[in-house]
This record gives C-alpha cells, sequence and structure tokens, in this order.
C-alpha cells in the first residue's frame, strides 16, 4: 500500500515539515511512503500529473491558509481520475475549521499534531469509523529527526524548517498558537545533533519555527552559541520576543558572523492599549532600546512584523507604528493585516466588534469599526512600496539621512504617488525604475543641501551593487563616469598595489563614485571625494576611498 504525502508550497525554495514528520510516524509499518512538493506556481494539470503518477492507495494533504483553495481545486478533480484514492487532510486549515472541506468529502481529517493520529490511522490500514481524528500530544523527545541523509538532493538549497519547541507562552488573540496548552522543548544535546545533521543536508536557510524562541533565556543561548560556532556559511533564522533579550544575549550575539543569523521579531504595534486588548504584552521603550542595540552591537539582519486592522487602531496609529519601527532601521518590515482565523478568540471577537472579513482563505480583514476599507486599501498599497524600497536593502544609505530629517510614513506617501504616476505594478517594480523613481522623488521634494546629500546618498547606493561602470541617467552622474573613464589605468594601477592581496576583489571592474555634498564627504569617505566600488565574488562591492593624488 503506498502513501503519498503532499504539499503545496509557495515557493519551490519552500520545503514543508510536516511531510516529513508523518513520513517517519509510519516508519515499520508496511507501508511505501514518498513526499511530493509542489508549489502554488504550478499549473492545476501538473499538480494532478505528478500526483496520478506516484498512484497513491492513501493521499495526504498539508492545508493552510495560504493553499487551502489550490487544495480545495485538486481534490474536486483528484475524485475523478482516481475515484479510489483515500484522501487524508491535517494542517492547521482542518484542525479548527474541520467544516471547510465537508463538501469535497475527504476521508479522514487530522486536528493538530498529527505524529500519533497518523499512525494509529495508519496501523487500522485506514480503515477507521472516526472520520475526524483529534491530536494527542506527543513530546518532542519522543519524535525523532524530521529529515533523512537521501533526502539530502531534495532539500539542498531549500528553505528547512526545524522545531526545537512546541507551544507559545504568548496568547495572542488572534493567534492558532494561542489555543496551546503545554509547551515543549527539546534537550540541548539533541537540537546540538540535529543541528549537525542540517548542516549536512546543505539548505539554503535552517529556520526555527519555535514561537517564542528565547522564552527559555539559557536553552537559547546555547543554541545560539553553537550556531555561531558551526563551520557553514548557511544562515539560521529565528523567531524572538524582543523583551527578553538580556545584556547576555547581546554578548554571545555579537560574536555571530555576518549573515549566520537572522532574527524575526514580531512587534505588531507599539500602543499600550492595543498590546493589552489582543493580550500581547510588551514594552515598546524596552523593546525600541533593544532593536537599536542589536543593529549597533551585531550584524543579524532583522525582519520586524506590524499588523493592520487590530482592535481600536485607526489609520494614525498604524502610521505610528510604521514610524516608529523604521526609525529602529530593521533590515525588513513586514506591513502585515489582521487575520480573522477560526478556532482564535478573535474570530469570536470579530462579530462583536464589527469586524468584516473575506470569507474565504486567507480571512484577511477588509474594514474594522476603526480602519474603513479604503484606508486598508491604502495601508496595503504602503506594505508593498515597504517591500520595494525599503526592505530590498537598494537604498539603505538614503533611508538612513531620510529618517533624520523627515518621518518615514510621510516620505512613503510621496512615493506612492510618484508610483501611481508612473502607473507601476506595485508589488514588482524593476531595479532600475526603482532608482529612476528615487531620484525624481528626492529632486522634487528636497531643496539645498539636504536634496545634494541624498542625492549623492542615492547615487552611493548604486555603486554599493552595481554589477557594471554604469548609471541610469536620472542619477545624473556624469562626474563619476567622466572622471573613471580619463584616470581608470591609474586608479587599477593604485587599486592592484594597495589591494593585489584581496582575491576576492576583481580590481579590473570597479566603478567611481563622486560627492558633491560636503556632509557627504565627512560622513563616509573622511573628508576626500571619490571612492571607488570593486565588483567581488559574492555580495555587495567593496568601497575603496580614492586617496590616490588625483583624487
Amino acid at each position: 500500500m503506498k502513501i503519498v504525502l503532499v504539499a503545496f508550497n509557495a515557493s519551490w525554495t519552500h520545503s514543508c515539515l510536516a511531510l516529513y514528520y508523518l513520513r517517519n510516524a509510519v516508519s515499520g509499518l508496511d507501508y511505501e511512503a514518498e513526499i511530493i512538493e509542489l508549489t502554488l506556481k504550478q499549473s492545476l494539470n501538473e499538480a494532478l500529473e505528478a500526483i496520478y503518477v506516484s498512484q497513491p492507495d492513501v493521499l495526504c494533504l498539508s492545508v493552510y491558509i495560504w493553499n487551502a483553495g489550490v487544495i480545495k481545486n485538486i481534490i474536486q478533480e483528484l475524485r475523478k481520475i482516481l475515484p479510489q484514492v483515500i484522501i487524508v487532510l491535517g494542517g492547521p486549515e482542518v484542525s479548527y475549521n474541520e467544516n471547510a472541506f465537508a463538501e469535497f468529502k475527504p476521508d479522514y481529517l487530522v486536528k493538530g499534531y498529527g505524529e500519533l493520529a497518523f499512525r494509529k490511522l495508519a496501523e487500522q490500514g485506514f480503515e477507521c469509523n472516526d472520520k475526524v481524528i483529534a491530536r494527542e500530544f506527543l513530546s518532542l523527545t519522543e519524535i525523532p529527526f524530521p529529515y533523512r541523509a537521501e533526502d539530502k538532493a531534495q532539500l539542498t538549497g531549500k528553505l528547512l524548517y526545524y522545531e526545537a519547541s512546541r507551544g507559545c507562552a504568548c496568547k495572542c488573540i488572534y493567534c492558532l498558537s494561542s489555543r496551546e496548552e503545554k509547551l515543549d522543548w527539546l534537550p540541548l544535546e539533541r537540537v546540538k545533533s540535529d543541528l549537525d545533521k542540517l548542516v549536512q543536508l546543505k539548505p539554503k536557510v535552517v529556520k526555527f519555527v519555535d514561537r517564542c524562541f528565547n522564552l527559555k533565556r539559557d536553552w537559547a543561548r546555547a543554541i545560539w552559541e553553537y550556531v555561531i560556532s558551526l563551520d557553514t556559511d548557511i544562515p539560521f533564522h529565528f523567531e524572538v520576543h524582543p523583551d527578553w533579550l538580556e545584556a547576555e544575549d547581546f554578548s554571545i550575539l555579537s560574536k555571530a558572523p555576518q549573515q549566520r543569523i537572522q532574527f524575526e521579531i514580531g512587534i505588531q504595534s507599539i500602543h499600550p492599549q492595543t498590546l493589552a486588548i489582543i493580550r500581547r504584552p510588551s514594552d515598546w521603550s524596552l523593546v525600541r532600546a533593544n532593536l537599536r542595540l542589536l543593529n549597533e552591537k551585531t550584524v543579524i539582519a532583522l525582519h520586524v512584523d506590524l499588523i493592520a486592522g487590530l482592535p481600536g487602531e485607526d489609520l494614525p496609529a498604524v502610521q505610528d507604528s510604521i514610524n516608529a519601527v523604521l526609525q529602529t532601521q530593521p533590515a525588513e518590515l513586514q506591513l502585515g493585516f489582521l487575520k480573522i482565523l477560526k478556532g482564535t478568540e478573535m474570530s469570536e471577537k470579530a462579530i462583536e466588534w464589527g469586524y468584516k472579513w473575506t470569507e474565504v482563505a486567507p480571512y484577511q480583514v477588509l474594514q474594522t469599526p476603526d480602519l474603513p476599507f479604503e484606508e486598508i486599501i491604502l495601508l496595503e498599497k504602503i506594505s508593498s512600496l515597504i517591500n520595494q524600497y525599503w526592505n530590498k536593502g537598494d537604498f539603505a544609505t538614503v533611508w538612513t539621512k531620510v529618517i533624520e530629517w523627515r518621518k518615514p510614513y510621510d516620505c512613503l506617501l510621496e512615493l506612492l504617488k510618484l508610483n501611481l504616476d508612473a502607473d507601476n505594478q506595485l508589488h514588482s517594480i524593476d531595479r532600475v525604475k526603482r532608482f529612476e523613481l528615487m531620484s525624481a522623488w528626492i529632486e522634487q521634494d528636497w531643496t539645498g543641501e539636504q536634496q545634494t546629500y541624498l542625492s549623492d546618498a542615492l547615487r552611493w547606493d548604486w555603486c554599493r551593487k552595481a554589477g557594471e561602470a554604469w548609471f541610469p541617467a536620472s542619477l545624473k552622474a556624469e562626474k563619476c563616469l567622466s572622471f573613471r573613464k580619463e584616470h581608470y589605468q591609474e586608479i587599477y594601477e593604485w587599486l592592484k598595489t594597495e589591494y593585489w592581496q584581496h582575491e576576492d576583489l576583481n580590481l579590473k571592474r570597479f566603478i567611481v563614485f563622486s560627492a558633491s555634498s560636503n556632509e557627504f564627504c565627512d560622513d563616509f569617505l573622511l573628508g576626500y571625494t571619490k571612492a571607488a566600488f570593486i565588483n567581488r565574488r559574492s555580495g555587495d562591492n567593496a568601497c575603496v576611498t580614492l586617496t590616490h593624488p588625483l583624487c
């Protein structure tokens, strides 16, 4: 009998941890188990073919809010070409919303953690009187490491999920994890052993799915120290609670090499009254200080989350949160929108409070008592703009100065108008086009020395990642280009003399930056006026201040 475990991931670079747990759950039983990981971008026929060719006797699908619609379509069509297949559904979308798939007549639903329930279903030959099988708690120590050596070909280069603890100490009213009653941690030595195995699989990123990784301080610190000590270039991603960070954490994390550790930090709101309503206690003054310490003392990339549509928050309140968070200069800010998930306390309160939301996944708010629909739409556009103009990291030098002079949200509104006037698709804007629009914004909305400084900063940002020695015309870099053309050989010979030992630099390929702002020269060039950005074999270009006499 053949079991086929199927996931529909958001991207081919993602993987689905649940499938590997379930494969191991039936280990030792008389089944052949196969894992198929598909993406939402594949056509219906491509997905049907992949499943049909495997000829499953039992088909197991992992259902989340982002793939629920696709899976409904798949089940409907699979019944036509594989009428005898036994269909088992699991995952958050059926655990708290079992009626969502009733019309598609799945044979079994597994609610909650599935390791024990799925094993028992398999032991009964997938012939069980109960069509809905509730979860049973199983300690992580009883669950084997999910991946196998033979998975390497499938997992190399992918985002690989790992679970070192289960449960969540937070009781946020909008989150399914608030229903968790138990907290469970793997022993430290087991985690270290698992990390060694994960590194051997050569994933793109290892993402810990633990909801509050740093709740147990000493345990978290020991894992960070071990991750830092590993001989690998693989990044490790953790979701941490910023209020729980202490001096010892900063001391440890300051030793992490570039790109070794990433933090995801759920702030959601800076307003105490909102945080009290959603039952997510947090002190923004402490969080702000800790975010700044992380930026000052470590090289950890910070991904910070805010949620629009929370109870009691109008547009100015969301603007305040955006301004406050961007002032701390995280690498990324994700402005998300409240989802009204069945099974959460928010799903009950939302009706009482007069919320409106979509009837189908992802159940996102359409309007709240404090945010009308048109303001939700405006914030969605601002969210897209943040992704394009902040999160990509192309304008870090510009933004660093901008937020000293103006509120970030006001600047985003000005950029939004320029992009809408240019008829840009906000979810995807070409890099050159973004630089052209940023240049137009600086020219249109800034004057005097501030404009001169920001124009320099924009050219500097272009040089940081430029692959070739050219600038978009809108950046007005004729002085940079002519100087390079006139003095290329002299600069190259000087670079060879000064930097010959740097094997990662391609000294023949460089772009010249020339500043116009005296303040910019003082901030970045030690008072000199020019720099060379040299192509590096990996990462951003290397910046060298040109101290040659001709400069």
